[in-house]
């Protein structure tokens, strides 16, 4: 019971840092049959391969995508990568929570789109099968913290070609911490350690919790490392109708439900939020890999107009 009130306590706090005001803009929502939706109205070792040439749409703008936390529902944001990849359009800034933070440490650290999609047919589903029954967590991050390290390597957020950052959650304080430098696999343990699931992660004697707690989809981090316009990715959506008995499936669900204020919230800031089409996708559902990132694929090439417009003209 304390567990869960210190949860909603940390989810609280975590809105009431979110509503720090930021310019008034008006976003650009894409649902998953392709509408726009404005304003709430509906209308109209890695890096082994250079990435494909790419143009500065922005020119002197910058742009950037805020990938959100979702379990294996963040396999989509690889689909998604890999259009605006093909498309030539530049990414200046990737922030990511949760599992966003996986997928954008990884591109940043040099694996394009292909490669991210060959690593995540080899993904081993026994990363988060070995159980460490105790008072505060139950898998174990160690496999996981290998994995990363093994891709990753050592390095460090600062010294990676993509400006990167990575959002977690101070345990004591309730708030954000936006990861700008430092060791690449830490902070996105810490990102994910998702409170009940994974115990929490010590960073210079702090401990972190899930940055899904306060940033669901971090476009406020975004805007903070000095983005002009930001593209939301949101992976979040529940279920619709899927009735569950395996109780990380459900905690996994429950932690989206308690987000969705905060979430919300974040999403009005953005320019552009794209959100493939999940409902009947599973926080747990491993084996939808390949079908998952075909998905973010789709929602971002039937809105790839829109985000040259939205780059061309947003003032």
């Amino acid at each position: 019971m304390k567990v869960f009130s210190k949860i909603l306590w940390l989810l609280l706090m975590g809105l009431v840092a979110c509503t720090t005001p930021l310019p008034n803009r008006e976003p650009v929502v894409i649902d998953a049959q392709g509408r726009v939706i404005l304003g709430g109205a509906i209308g109209g070792a890695p890096g082994r391969h250079a990435p494909p040439p790419s143009h500065d749409i922005a020119k002197t703008k910058k742009f950037a995508v805020a990938l959100g936390g979702g379990a294996v529902k963040g396999f989509a944001h690889i689909g998604v990568l890999q259009v605006l990849e093909e498309a030539g359009i530049k990414v200046h800034i990737l922030v990511g929570t949760s599992s966003g933070s996986m997928i954008a440490a990884l591109y940043a650290a040099g694996y394009h789109g292909q490669e991210l999609q060959q690593l995540a047919d080899q993904w081993d589903d026994g990363l988060f099968s070995q159980w460490l029954l105790s008072r505060i967590g139950l898998i174990r991050s160690n496999p996981l913290e290998k994995y990363l390290r093994d891709k990753i390597k050592n390095q460090k957020i600062e010294d990676l070609p993509i400006n990167l950052g990575i959002v977690a959650t101070h345990l004591s304080l309730g708030e954000g911490k936006l990861f700008r430098n430092g060791d690449v696999t830490q902070a996105v343990l810490a990102s994910s350690a998702v409170p009940g699931l994974f115990r929490p992660v010590m960073i210079d004697r702090i401990e972190y919790l899930d940055g899904g707690l306060t940033s669901p989809v971090p476009v406020k981090y975004a805007f903070e490392m000095g983005a002009d316009v930001v593209m939301a990715v949101d992976v979040s959506q529940h279920p619709n109708g899927n009735v569950s008995t395996d109780m990380l499936p459900i905690l996994l669900d429950t932690f989206d439900i308690m987000g969705k204020s905060i979430l919300s919230w974040e999403l009005k800031q953005a320019q552009l939020v794209i959100r493939p089409e999940l409902k009947d996708v599973s926080a747990y559902d491993f084996h939808k890999r390949a079908d998952l990132i075909q998905r973010g694929r789709r929602a971002m090439q039937e809105h790839l107009p829109k985000l040259r417009t939205i780059l061309q003209h947003n003032p």
